[in-house]
């Protein structure tokens, strides 16, 4: 159950809501180009590289899968399994919206 700000009262609901802050890494390739493309040449090598270590964007790109990956290996990582059971469960069946942006 959820809290707000504004009062104490509080009501369920089946509203749920997930923030992720990473995505799988070929949702998180796709959605960091398409967001850097207005602004730099991302098929420019040299202009990539230049954005190294100063654009979180740029280092998923340049970094590849299997280091993005290890990121989740840390010891401070954890992962929710049967996170898609649990949502099929409830009702959400197109696991693909939950990378929508």
């Amino acid at each position: 159950m959820g809290e707000s700000l504004h009062t104490n009262v509080k009501l369920e609901t089946k509203l749920v809501f997930l923030h992720f802050h990473y995505k799988p890494y070929g949702v998180i390739l796709e959605h960091s180009k398409n967001k850097l493309r207005p602004f730099f040449n991302i098929d420019n090598p040299n202009e990539l590289k230049a954005l190294a270590g100063k654009n979180r964007l740029a280092d998923f790109i340049l970094q590849g899968e299997t280091a993005y990956m290890e990121r989740f290996l840390q010891k401070n990582s954890f992962r929710f399994s049967g996170l898609i059971d649990k949502l099929s469960e409830v009702g959400v069946t197109d696991s693909q919206s939950l990378w929508a942006s």
